[in-house]
């Protein structure tokens, strides 16, 4: 662009000159605008610091919460702290960012969507121990209840849960299958105390997309006595069918 010669060059300032001029509140702004978290989403601080406009489309990064994502530190505590703070200020997304998340048993609550980026895994924990059945899910009343109550993420009651992103949840699924027959498999879980990927019962308005659910130690998906609206969809896995009725969708790994 030219310059009017004729009387612009003397309202152009030296960059000196103008961080003078320029009020510190503009500058911390025009600086701050340009920062953003991992994958596109704005940085969320651990200590629930909002403005109040923002309801229901927070980001809470797992990270902020204490994850190490070194596939080696166990995070089930840091990501359940994430989803709870999630569900308490109304909802929004749980980001798990790039890195290998070992978990065991985690619970997913309502208004809480959880997306994992596409260089992120979640990895349910070789450990038995880091387990646990879900009381709240019987084991008796039908047909669709008998087949064990034990996961890796599970909701029970909720409403509108997500569980998106191109990332990975992996079960670890031959920790849990013996090598020779009457001998416990390495994790110490075996017949239907196995976990599922992902175990709902009595929930409305499900959506499991994009991603891809690999070695599942017992079925992939599970959602016993839902009401309405599960929605499954772009959504890799190991599995080899899949049924469908009025209460369950079930997906079989091999």
């Amino acid at each position: 662009m030219k310059n009017d010669e004729s009387g612009s060059s003397s309202r152009l300032f030296t960059r000196r000159q103008w961080l003078w001029l320029v009020p510190p509140s503009a500058i911390a702004a025009v600086v701050g605008a340009g920062f953003a978290g991992e994958n596109g989403f704005a940085s969320q601080s651990a200590n629930n610091s909002h403005a109040d406009d923002d309801s229901g489309v927070r980001v809470y990064n797992i990270r902020k919460y204490g994850a190490k994502g070194d596939g080696v530190a166990l995070d089930t505590a840091a990501l359940q702290a994430a989803i709870d703070a999630c569900n308490q200020d109304g909802g929004g997304t749980v980001l798990v960012p790039a890195g290998t998340f070992q978990i065991g048993t985690v619970e997913l609550k309502s208004n809480v969507t959880l997306h994992i980026a596409a260089a992120g895994k979640l990895l349910g924990s070789a450990d038995g121990k880091q387990y646990h059945a879900v009381d709240a899910i019987p084991l008796s009343g039908d047909s669709t209840l008998v087949d064990g109550n034990w996961a890796l993420l599970f909701a029970v009651n909720a409403t509108n849960v997500t569980i998106e992103g191109a990332g990975t949840i992996d079960g670890q699924g031959a920790q849990f299958h013996s090598a020779v027959r009457g001998t416990p498999p390495p994790s110490g879980l075996g017949g239907n105390k196995r976990p599922y990927h992902l175990l709902f019962h009595r929930c409305d308005r499900l959506t499991v997309r994009d991603i891809a659910l690999v070695d599942g130690a017992y079925d992939s998906i599970r959602a016993s006595r839902a009401s309405t609206s599960i929605w499954v969809g772009s959504t890799s896995t190991t599995a080899s069918t899949a049924t469908t009725t009025d209460f369950t969708l079930s997906v079989r790994n091999m």
